[in-house]
């Protein structure tokens, strides 16, 4: 089979409340004298067959065997010295020859193996507890310790525990998808290597649970609908520097728990906002009643496409907007730029232009909210259903929070939340958004993903529901209604949900 890496250890596998992530300095002063003696700075791979061999190594300490991979001459899977980390590779050399001041094997992987081995003073995460709220703040510069540490495969692949893991074999043996990840992590590490930071600076992951004192009865909500824009030019990132918070369209076990060559709008998210990954090794399955916060996760990287279209092209346009110190071996104080050097059929890439910057200081605030698999319209349209997925975007949008400190406001930046592989009707999971928003008073700005016919029925819609003051309540009505006009119509004769909607409220 394909390298699995060991269990971690039997912690892990008791209630969350008990348990921490694993890493290789939790309680294993063995494993973790092992990864120090085949990680060591002043050995840096000087080419990809000693990088390999590095990689290798890592994984056989993890598992405590000899790596296999698919032989295809004699279909069986045979014992190698170096696993065939094809799209690794072929991302490495992307970067160098097209990619300026990008010198991996001299400067960059050097520092990626001191970053492996200097933890930080990070032994332990503790996990974000399942029906609790909880808080896990980390360094970034233990943020990029552990992601040091799941380059080179030095994490457990621990797809039978609580939390996903940083497991990035799937994505090094391929050569599109997740060759084109590869290239968001390397540029990652591009920039932190010339990066130092102030010791205050600090990523903050926040499991949310609905209180059940402050549940909405949605169907007597009096509040009205809150100002909204919408385009279809625009993706959600486009549009965070206006923003305070973005909508991550999150699995409940987010990123799938696992890496593979696949590039879905979280799994986007997750490659061109490095630090996210963290989360998954410390957040169980989102519950019914749950979801996560995630703070101060920086944008690195830029691309064009979607799922197995997504490409790597160069710099975040948001970059430059965040506050950094560079070390002394930079030649300005500006951040480190990644030119892309241009090549006969371009291929796409293009250099883009750092916008203005905002009067915020810090990324704004990244909501994971899973919503319904949509299975069928009866099933989506059940009262209970609805509620489910309301529920979770108005926590997520900032409901239930008292206090001022903790209390969330300024524009939402979302779009087809629920939608895609999730199979949702768009029409109601962008009526739940704006109910949620109402609920807490929040401006939303929405994106309908390059779909102009959305962009201008969500308009006109979210129009006649302000100018006719319809109640989130009498929405909801609405949208609860329309179960018992579907009957036995087909997929392709059910009643639209929007005129549906507008007759009910009588808005046509």
């Amino acid at each position: 089979s394909e390298p699995k890496a060991m269990e971690a250890p039997d912690a892990k596998k008791k209630d969350a409340g008990e348990a921490t992530a694993y890493l290789p300095t939790s309680g294993r002063q063995e494993m973790w004298s092992k990864v120090r003696s085949v990680v060591d700075p002043k050995k840096s791979p000087k080419n990809f067959q000693q990088l390999a061999n590095l990689i290798t190594r890592c994984v056989e300490i993890q598992t405590g065997e000899k790596p296999k991979a698919y032989n295809r001459e004699t279909n069986e899977y045979i014992e190698v010295e170096a696993l065939p980390l094809v799209g690794l590779d072929a991302a490495i050399t992307f970067m160098e020859t097209r990619v300026e001041g990008f010198s991996f094997y001299e400067k960059i992987l050097p520092k990626i193996l001191e970053w492996a081995v200097s933890n930080e003073g990070l032994t332990q995460i503790p996990l974000l507890l399942e029906g609790k709220n909880t808080t896990v703040t980390m360094t970034v510069k233990q943020i990029r310790h552990v992601l040091s540490l799941a380059f080179l495969l030095a994490l457990p692949d621990a797809t039978d525990l609580k939390c996903g893991s940083l497991w990035f074999y799937f994505l090094y043996r391929s050569r599109d998808v997740g060759s084109e990840r590869a290239k968001c992590l390397l540029n990652y590490f591009f920039h932190e290597s010339k990066a130092t930071y102030p010791d205050n600076e600090t990523v903050t992951f926040e499991r949310r649970v609905i209180p059940n004192d402050q549940r909405v009865d949605w169907e007597k909500s009096e509040k009205l609908f809150a100002d909204a824009k919408f385009s279809a030019k625009h993706r959600i990132e486009d549009m965070e520097e206006d923003a305070d918070a973005i909508v991550d369209f999150a699995n409940k076990r987010l990123q799938i728990f696992k890496f593979i060559p696949s590039c879905t709008q979280e799994e986007v998210m997750f490659s061109c906002r490095p630090a996210l990954k963290v989360a998954m090794l410390i957040s169980p399955c989102l519950r019914e009643d749950e979801i996560v916060f995630m703070r101060g996760a920086r944008p690195y990287s830029e691309y064009t496409g979607y799922l197995d279209t997504f490409r790597f092209v160069g710099d975040s346009e948001h970059l430059k907007t965040w506050v950094r110190t560079y070390g002394k071996d930079s030649k300005s104080s500006a951040p480190v730029k990644t030119e892309l050097t241009p090549v006969p059929d371009n291929q796409g890439l293009k250099d883009k232009k750092s916008a203005p910057p905002p009067s915020r200081q810090f990324p704004p605030e990244v909501i994971a909210i899973d919503a319904i698999v949509a299975t069928g319209a009866k099933y989506e349209f059940m009262q209970k259903t609805i509620n489910r997925d309301v529920d979770k975007a108005w926590l997520g949008f900032g409901g239930g929070f008292d206090d001022l400190k903790t209390k969330r406001s300024g524009p939402i930046s979302t779009g087809m939340w629920g939608c895609g592989a999730f199979g949702g009707n768009p029409t109601l999971k962008f009526l739940q958004q704006i109910m949620a928003a109402a609920e807490v008073g929040r401006t939303l700005y929405f994106s309908t993903f390059k779909n102009r016919t959305l962009e201008s029925q969500f308009t006109q819609l979210h129009e006649k529901l302000r100018a006719n003051k319809v109640t989130v309540g009498q929405l909801y009505k609405a949208i609860v209604s329309y179960k018992s006009t579907l009957g036995t119509a087909s997929f392709f004769h059910r009643p639209d949900v929007a005129k549906h909607v507008s007759k009910h409220l009588g808005l046509n």
